[in-house]
């Protein structure tokens, strides 16, 4: 978290919308002065907390759901948002998004794969799709790879995505060149403004 907020600064002080995902295993999120430490961590480099996203695996159980849930709402209290990540695959599904009061659920890529030859994946993406929203959460798919998945997945209603088709993993020295390289070019009307997240 510290490497990646000492390389970013520049570019989320510089663009408020610029998000930051950190993948937290359940072990550290339930240590003791774990929201302390996040605090301190975000505001040596001046970052504000809104742009810092932690998820949280369901691959790996949270021995402590209401212990978690109080320190998922004392971080969104200072703004930090907190997604479910891998929804629908782990340990606990949709009991993890019944108690933890997240704000961003994650649908797993075994779901996404699935969108054009499983109608049982498309129920439950649905059905997924209907609860985040009436919880009041944001929803991402993860592993979007072709445009037919995407136009589908903007039919039911998913507000964001990540996958191949927008981009793979590059290292951050990349990262920061293609930024860089995106400033120096003039704005097209064309193109409707959107926030950029960085996975870590």
């Amino acid at each position: 978290m510290r490497r990646a907020l000492t390389e970013m600064k520049d570019v989320l002080r510089a663009d408020t919308g610029f998000t930051i995902a950190i993948n937290v295993v359940p072990s550290h999120f339930l240590e003791p002065g774990f929201a302390d430490e996040l605090r301190a961590l975000v505001a040596a480099p001046g970052v504000d907390p809104r742009q810092i996203i932690l998820e949280l695996t369901e691959r790996q159980e949270l021995p402590d759901l209401s212990l978690a849930a109080d320190i998922i709402a004392d971080l969104t209290s200072a703004g930090f948002a907190v997604a479910i990540d891998d929804a629908g695959t782990g340990h606990s599904g949709l009991t993890y998004v019944q108690s933890l009061g997240a704000n961003i659920l994650k649908l797993d890529k075994f779901f996404i794969d699935a969108i054009e030859t499983s109608h049982s994946a498309q129920i439950l993406i649905e059905m997924l799709v209907g609860a985040a929203h009436r919880l009041g959460m944001s929803l991402v798919a993860e592993g979007i790879e072709r445009q037919s998945q995407l136009a589908w997945l903007e039919e039911i209603g998913i507000e964001h995505g990540q996958g191949y088709l927008f981009g793979r993993p590059v290292p951050i020295a990349s990262l920061l060149s293609e930024l860089a390289r995106r400033q120096e070019e003039p704005p097209h009307l064309s193109e409707p403004s959107h926030t950029s997240e960085v996975m870590v």
